[in-house]
């Protein structure tokens, strides 16, 4: 099911980069007003720039009032998805082990997913034996931090560098996590990653852009999956040099 917060994070995202040109014209002539002010009533430093930053931020929360852009609306996504995803999660733990085991309708779910399996996971409550599913979603994490990021051949920044590790280290965390939880977690983990890619993969394309409402940028990218397969391809070409 596509997220209809994530498509709104995006267009939050667009509205900001756009209001940027607006915000940066307004700071320089705070900047120029704020110096002259100084010099006119003899202002210390201290007053000089607490007056710059109220003057910057009044401005700022005025353009993102105008472009109903807050940044905040970009991280809900965020903060809804997280819990949630650990709460069914947690539910979905419950289910396997048949928990909590004094309520008897816990036992007969628990029961139906023992017979009711999917494709070559005869039984959800078991672990995966064949680790495709573990495999599977390993792949994919490793899809979302290695290879999306690469759409945009960009420096990243210090908090991106270690958001990036984070993400990494995760993926590391989670092999064996997958590869003996019951099915069933690791099935709703699969399929949410892959679902989520191909989100993001379809928010690349203009066309599917201008569908879900997003504003146009100067700097979008008319073919992303060229520009995509064009920078994965350089990506592991230096590395191989560098080897």
């Amino acid at each position: 099911m596509l997220d209809r917060e994530h498509f709104r994070e995006h267009k939050t995202l667009t509205r900001l980069h756009k209001l940027k040109p607006e915000l940066d014209e307004n700071v320089k002539l705070i900047g120029r007003e704020t110096a002259l002010a100084a010099r006119k009533y003899n202002w210390p430093k201290t007053k000089a720039k607490y007056e710059f930053d109220k003057a910057v931020a009044k401005v700022r929360l005025d353009l993102f009032r105008r472009y109903n852009c807050h940044p905040f609306k970009s991280q809900i996504a965020s903060i809804i998805q997280l819990p949630l995803w650990i709460s069914v999660s947690l539910g979905l733990r419950n289910m396997a082990l048949g928990l909590p085991s004094c309520n008897p309708d816990y036992q007969l779910v628990q029961g139906q997913l023992c017979v009711e399996g999917v494709a070559w996971i005869p039984n959800l409550t078991d672990m995966d034996h064949s680790y495709i599913l573990p495999v599977t979603l390993v792949l994919t994490n490793l899809f979302m931090t290695e290879i999306l990021p690469l759409v945009r051949k960009q420096e990243l920044k210090f908090s991106q560098k270690i958001v990036t590790y984070v993400y990494r280290g995760f993926c590391l965390f989670i092999v064996p996590l997958a590869a003996f939880a019951p099915a069933d977690i690791v099935l709703y983990w699969t399929v949410s990653n892959s679902l989520s890619i191909a989100q993001n993969l379809a928010l690349l394309t203009p066309g599917f852009r201008r569908l879900c409402g997003i504003p146009k940028l100067e700097s979008e990218l008319q073919h992303p999956f060229r520009e995509l397969a064009k920078n994965v391809k350089n990506k592991f070409s230096i590395n191989r040099i560098k080897k």
